[in-house]
């Protein structure tokens, strides 16, 4: 009996080391392939909004009025690669977005005044391209658990009267990535705060802008390829 007794926790310790290894085997057969590529679909509800900025020489924000969407939805699609440094991975993508909103609300706060004028026929389109750095603070056999940054730049079709003046632009975004593996599979579900920014070329008052904003979900799928 006094066998048994020390051949149990002793088999149970020996199953204990047997397991880490192959959760150990299993992290570094993922690392050995360090090429992931991922499309997917996302969507995610924000506005656009125009400030106008203030006369030089006013302390007062946004004095001149903003124009701004209702709250609207955003659908857009994007492909991505990314290579895996340990728990590291850095990459570049490029994503297609539109924005259903066809009118922007303008105003005037000096007079109280309101109006309505198009920046599209049905949606504005986006095209964003950035670098994506993420930080795997979970690694599990067949899950990741990532914050997710991007940074980059775009372009826009869009009617808005103040176009022919857009300069400057920049593109963001904040995630958290869940990723679950099958073999070289993997499911991506990322909760996600986008923000963008354009500046015009000539600045007709202080702190004019454009900002974007969206808070959604991407899902899709990674694949590694090497």
């Amino acid at each position: 009996m006094i066998n048994t007794w020390i051949k149990t926790p002793l088999l149970g310790f020996i199953s204990l080391l047997l397991s880490l290894g192959c959760l150990e085997v299993v992290a570094q057969d993922r690392d050995k392939r360090r090429w992931e590529v991922e499309f997917s679909l996302g969507t995610d509800v924000g506005w656009w909004a125009y400030d106008k900025g203030s006369p030089a020489g006013n302390s007062g924000f946004n004095t001149l009025g903003q124009d701004i969407t209702h709250s609207s939805v955003t659908v857009s699609t994007e492909l991505d690669i990314l290579y895996r440094i340990k728990s590291w991975k850095i990459g570049a993508g490029l994503n297609l977005a539109w924005l259903f909103e066809d009118t922007m609300i303008g105003s005037d706060d000096s007079e109280f005044q309101f109006d309505r004028y198009d920046i599209s026929e049905n949606a504005v389109g986006f095209v964003n391209y950035y670098g994506i750095v993420e930080w795997a603070m979970i690694r599990k056999p067949k899950y990741e658990l990532s914050p997710h940054f991007r940074l980059g730049s775009f372009q826009i079709e869009t009617l808005h009267p103040e176009e022919g003046n857009f300069g400057t632009r920049w593109y963001g975004e904040i995630g958290l990535n869940n990723q679950f593996y099958w073999k070289r599979l993997s499911f991506i579900l990322r909760p996600k705060y986008r923000f963008q920014r354009i500046l015009p070329k000539q600045e007709k008052a202080k702190d004019e802008k454009h900002r974007f904003y969206g808070v959604g979900v991407q899902f899709g799928l990674r694949y590694a390829i090497f």
